[in-house]
């Protein structure tokens, strides 16, 4: 078992994953990393409280959408004092045995598991998928504007249909 862990360890090389949008803090270990794999704690905590339960739902199901894999998701309470700012901000802190999204709700829940989705790789030396691997981070954004929305530029020769 302990060669299985080494041989993990050892085949990992992580470079430091590009994400988009870039967030606003990340802090890697790129010597270190998780499998995430049936038996890996998924803990969510949320100042929300009231959508625990519909938030690890959302991310046990997409979770097995992407990797294929049943995660133990729970919520737990934070571990944090200081509170989130805006309902999409997030905190995604990965360690070689577990996973903590931190969020005011589902909202920020689903953009902290869209950058995890972004991190995670599938492990190396095998002909096939056969799990996935992400490294070891501390990675914590917000949206850069307090509103979201879209610019189009309208000419006078675009038609409207």
């Amino acid at each position: 078992m302990i060669g299985a862990a080494f041989l993990l360890a050892a085949a990992v090389a992580f470079e430091q994953p590009r994400i988009v949008p870039t967030p606003a803090k990340a802090d890697w270990q790129l010597d270190q990393c998780v499998e995430l794999k049936p038996d890996l704690p998924v803990l969510l905590a949320l100042e929300d409280q009231s959508q625990d339960e519909c938030s690890v739902r959302w991310v046990r199901e997409h979770a097995h959408a992407a990797f294929g894999v049943d995660l133990k998701v729970r919520a737990c309470m934070s571990p944090f004092s200081n509170r989130l700012r805006q309902g999409d901000s997030y905190g995604l802190y990965v360690s070689t045995n577990s996973v903590l999204f931190r969020a005011v709700g589902l909202s920020g829940v689903r953009y902290a598991f869209q950058t995890l989705r972004q991190i995670a790789m599938p492990k190396r030396g095998t002909l096939k998928v056969e799990g996935w691997i992400a490294p070891g981070c501390t990675i914590t954004d917000e949206p850069k504007m307090k509103f979201r929305g879209i610019h189009l530029c309208w000419f006078p020769e675009t038609k409207v249909s």
